[in-house]
């Protein structure tokens, strides 16, 4: 115990004597540890927590088709509207859009 208060007196006396290093080595063990914070909330965010509904392993994605069968993705509000008033197999329905963004 006694060598470790030694160790940590005579690193703080060289951060003392070197005020240049000690904001650098500040700033990055920050900036690093912002990042990381940053990180795992996101990951949180969108991997780890459940979704925001009552049963998430009963949701399921609606595609529609075009004429030939090949499918596609993109529904319209008239779709959605149509989809929603003549549902009688679905507990609800929800509609999202991907809205690509930049942050800058």
């Amino acid at each position: 115990m006694h060598s470790l208060i030694r160790d940590i007196r005579y690193a703080f006396r060289n951060f003392v004597k070197r005020p240049g290093f000690t904001a650098i080595a500040v700033i990055t063990l920050a900036l690093g540890i912002g990042a990381n914070t940053s990180i795992f909330s996101l990951v949180n965010t969108v991997l780890l927590r459940p979704l925001p509904v009552p049963h998430p392993e009963q949701l399921i994605e609606v595609y529609g088709t075009f004429h030939n069968g090949a499918d596609y993705t993109i529904q319209s509000y008239l779709n959605y509207k149509d989809y929603r008033d003549r549902n009688d197999v679905f507990s609800g329905l929800m509609a999202y859009r991907f809205a690509p963004m930049s942050i800058s």
